[in-house]
């Protein structure tokens, strides 16, 4: 099976390079467009502005004096525009002829609302966030810095619609929700390229470094017509920098109670044909358990003495080159490599030093990625892009789990001596041997996973036409106490997406993805095969030159093959069995939305739904006919949606004062309640409210202020999460379980800032500035968790680019 699907994908391949080809043999005659982009205020050139010739695939970036050449041109005419991070787009118009160099320049005006700067998820085509038809937020290096993120969770918190949150106080075993959906249901993407999996989803928000990255572009609703299984709820794109058009070397401190730590260094240089940038970033902090108290030797530890964050050492590099023009002007080579590694441990911490203490973990991490991506713009603007990437991930995990399997195997009793049945064992010589002692051994996993992606994207008069095909093949290898499994998936789709200029105002995006999903689980014997398809219809409306309607129609799946809670496999996670009875979810999401655009603040809302049909859950094991030592089961559990609204607005109030604030409504339900009075284990009236999806606050919202006078920088942020339904098993009644409304609350953030001479810029923060956390503890229930476990973090630090 595997080897038709490289087949078939080597096909349309082929077949798209032949038809490049064509093109390029159809070429007539044709122009150069050559011209300059300044800072208007200053006069200084304006290097990796973007310049793009609108409805075509042509474009070119600005070199280190602000110099662009977009060659081979058809002779016509032609709108120009130019765009940066931080300026408001300008655009001239052009007339290309045949054998003849036109000259354009541009002034461009900074401006603090990101309008321009150019967004690439939501079509899989350059565009601006004004001229994209699908909804896109963007997350600059900017927003992250001034925010102080150093990961990725960091980055994500507080955005519209996403909730990033952690589910496991001995391990920070965290998830991302979009729109009121769990974990699982959004894709997360490195550059463009769908290599983060469910194994590295666990910990992977948390050990995504910011310093590697250049921006972070969300796009919420069904994604699968583009990106194919697991973007129900929507995209995270994070993008990576790229070599800059001069040298350049940056480096940044920063220290922090409770030893939260970080340093960065990245560097770029450059020349004709070659670009390359490095980059590495080294994270450090210790356990805190808030509970309060100060005992030696830990100066974090509390009274319950459980860590409420765990400590981590986290180490992260990465390396770009880029060759450009080797396959002659228009194409590019990209060859990079990135690679993780990470320290964790939490739990008990009298104990945590014996790695199988059956109150502590420790969880070692390795990752490497490696990929090679070729870039070809032909003469009459088609593109073509074909990315080949390999990632290694292995995770160690020790903690005291392995006890309770050798239990439920009848190795051990409760006290964990030796029972009759554990006393002996075969030895290699098939003798019976009595065992003297019995160790546990970690939870061993590798996953090796290869993507192969091709796209070409081909220009017909003002509309585009974009085609392509992924295939993605993952191995996971699983040693779990002596107990070995092997899990595998192979994932081919073809897509095709037609961008038609309906009319000046009205753009059209029509698009559908036919995806194969084969998969196998030998340890519960689960096979799976999926053939599905997925359209998307979307469309953007300008009113006017400052509003712009949008509206988004699509369907969604999801396959039953790997759960990030099934690899989360700590000391106090539930097993979960999965069998091959199990249905793959479907999703219609449907989306409708505005922005009011003015050069100093943007209005913007959007209202949408998300309806899943056979919505998986864990359902308790108990009368399950399932192997023993399982606590759950993944079930379709029926149907479920989730709806609602946001509002966001942002803008300049004064000279150098920039505010922006969102509120977002988020209704998130299952059709039919999972209980009735009768079924309720618990005697309260929380049966009613179980038609909610647990997790999910019905409101939430965040607003910053930053005041920028001269060098000086001063920034405010808050996030607030309203109530939401919880289920919870008390400690002081573990036979029932209750469905909790938990309080509302709000973190609030601040840094200042200040640029000094030679490109030094020195800052101080508080991150949960005003040090609230949860208010009520389970110490049994490492999960029990809606709200900030550890208070307020104090930091300070520099970056310098030399």
């Amino acid at each position: 099976m595997r080897t038709k699907f490289i087949l078939a994908l080597l096909g349309v391949a082929l077949i798209t390079a032949a038809v490049a080809n064509v093109s390029w043999s159809e070429t007539g005659t044709a122009g150069i467009i050559k011209g300059s982009v300044m800072d208007k205020r200053s006069g200084q050139p304006l290097p990796l502005a973007n310049i793009v010739l609108e409805r075509t695939t042509m474009g070119a970036a600005t070199d280190p004096e602000g110099i662009f050449f977009i060659l081979d041109v058809p002779q016509g005419s032609y709108q120009v525009r130019a765009t940066m991070m931080g300026y408001k787009s300008a655009s001239r118009t052009v007339q290309v002829q045949a054998g003849r160099t036109v000259t354009v320049s541009f002034e461009l005006r900074e401006t603090p609302i990101p309008l321009d700067a150019i967004v690439v998820t939501g079509t899989r085509t350059p565009k601006t966030i004004k001229d994209v038809p699908v909804r896109t937020e963007l997350i600059s290096a900017r927003m992250i810095e001034e925010k102080g993120a150093t990961q990725l969770y960091e980055a994500l918190e507080a955005q519209p619609g996403i909730r990033v949150e952690q589910q496991c106080s001995n391990c920070n075993f965290s998830i991302l929700r979009v729109e009121g959906l769990e974990g699982g249901y959004a894709q997360v993407l490195i550059d463009g390229q769908p290599i983060f999996s469910g194994l590295a989803g666990v910990y992977g928000l948390q050990q995504i470094q910011t310093g590697h990255v250049k921006q972070i572009e969300v796009v919420k609703g069904a994604g699968s017509a583009l990106y194919g299984s697991d973007a129900i709820g929507g995209v995270v794109n994070v993008v990576m920098k790229d070599p800059s058009p001069r040298p350049s070397l940056s480096l940044g401190l920063s220290l922090g109670t409770h030893a939260t730590n970080s340093f960065h260094v990245d560097g770029s240089l450059r020349n004709d044909r070659l670009g390359l940038i490095f980059s590495a970033q080294k994270d450090m902090a210790n356990a805190i358990d808030q509970t309060g108290g100060d005992q030696a030797p830990y100066d974090d530890i509390g009274q319950d003495n459980y860590t409420d964050r765990v400590e981590t050492d986290n180490f992260g590099a990465g390396v770009k080159l880029h060759w450009f023009d080797p396959l002659g002007m228009g194409s590019r080579i990209k060859i990079h490599g990135r690679a993780i590694s990470e320290f964790r441990r939490g739990g008990h911490l009298d104990t945590w030093d014996d790695p199988f203490d059956p109150d502590s973990e420790q969880i070692r991490t390795t990752r490497y990625e490696t990929g090679l991506g070729l870039e070809k713009t032909f003469p009459r603007g088609n593109r073509l892009e074909l990315n080949v990437s390999f990632v290694n991930h292995d995770r160690n995990a020790t903690n005291g789990a392995a006890w309770d399997k050798a239990i439920e195997a009848g190795m051990l009793d409760d006290e964990l001596n030796f029972t009759p049945q554990g006393q002996t064992y075969v030895d290699e010589y098939g003798f019976e041997q009595f065992r003297t002692e019995w160790y546990p051994q970690p939870f061993i996993l590798n996953e090796k996973l290869f993507l192969l992606d091709v796209v070409h994207a081909y220009p017909l008069g003002k509309h585009t036409i974009l085609a392509g095909a992924q295939y993605r093949k993952s191995d996971l290898e699983q040693d779990i106490n002596r107990s070995q499994s092997n899990k595998c998936a192979d994932d081919l789709g073809f897509f095709v997406q037609a961008d038609l200029m309906a009319m000046p105002v009205l753009e059209l995006i029509l698009g559908a993805r036919y995806d194969m999903h084969q998969s196998e689980d030998d340890l519960t014997g689960g096979q799976y095969d999926e053939t599905t398809i997925n359209p998307r219809l979307a469309l953007r409306y300008s009113v006017s030159s400052d509003l712009v309607i949008r509206a988004n129609l699509g369907t969604g799946f999801r396959v039953p093959y790997l759960f990030s809670e099934d690899m989360h496999l700590c000391a106090s996670a539930p097993r979960i069995y999965k069998g091959p009875d199990l249905e793959a979810e479907k999703a219609v999401s449907m989306s409708v939305g505005g922005d009011f655009y003015r050069a100093d603040y943007r209005l913007g809302f959007n209202v949408f739904r998300t309806q899943i049909r056979d919505k998986v859950e864990f359902v308790s094991a108990d009368d399950q006919p399932i192997p023993a030592g399982y606590d759950y089961k993944w079930s379709n559990v029926g149907d479920a949606y989730t709806q609602g609204a946001e509002l966001t607005l942002g803008g300049t109030l004064l000279s150098g004062l920039e505010a922006k604030t969102d509120v977002v409504y988020t209704d998130a339900r299952f059709e039919e309640p999972r209980y009735d009075q009768q079924s309720y284990p618990s005697s309260d009236d929380g049966w009613k409210q179980s038609d909610r999806i647990p997790r999910s606050p019905e409101w939430t919202g965040s607003a910053q202020l930053t005041y920028r006078p001269g060098p000086w920088t001063f920034l405010i942020n808050g996030s607030y999460t309203g109530s939401m339904y919880i289920d919870h098993t008390p400690e002081d009644d573990p036979g029932q379980l209750v469905i909790e409304k938990t309080d509302p609350f709000a973190i609030f953030g601040a840094k200042i800032s200040r640029r000094m001479t030679a490109g030094l810029a020195l800052f101080v923060g508080a991150k949960n500035l005003f040090d609230y956390t949860q208010p009520k503890r389970d110490n049994s229930n490492a999960a029990y968790i809606w709200a900030p476990l550890s208070g307020r973090i104090l930091y300070a630090g520099f970056d310098v680019d030399i």
